[in-house]
Formats: C-alpha cells, sequence, structure tokens
C-alpha cells in the first residue's frame, strides 16, 4: 500500500498523540510543515518526519 504523504490535522493529531488543539496550534507555528488548499490544512509527513521533528529539542509537545 503507498503511504500518502499528505495528512489532515486530524490524522496529525493522532500520528503525534496530541489533542486537536494542540495539532492546530502546531499548524500555525511559521516553521511547522503546511500546505493549504482554500480553507484545507495538509501537513507534508516527509518534511514532518525528516526536519520538524528532528530539529526539535527533546521536550514534551505539551
Amino acid at each position: 500500500m503507498i503511504e500518502n504523504r499528505f495528512m489532515t490535522v486530524k490524522e496529525l493529531a493522532q500520528y503525534l498523540h496530541i489533542g486537536m488543539n494542540k495539532a492546530y496550534s502546531l499548524c500555525k507555528q511559521s516553521d511547522f510543515p503546511i500546505c493549504k488548499f482554500g480553507n484545507k490544512i495538509y501537513i507534508d509527513k516527509i518534511a514532518l518526519d525528516s526536519t520538524w521533528i528532528p530539529n526539535r529539542k527533546a521536550t514534551t509537545l505539551h
């Protein structure tokens, strides 16, 4: 099965085991890898895994 490159905010929350409010908060950060199509927000999973997550300090997301 081919994995999707982009995920929704709901899928992001499930992927990172965080709540929806925190997921939307992350999407508002200037360095967070999102793509907007109209008013829909999609997260680039490849950029998230290869760039954004490794560059985070070893702290919790809470």
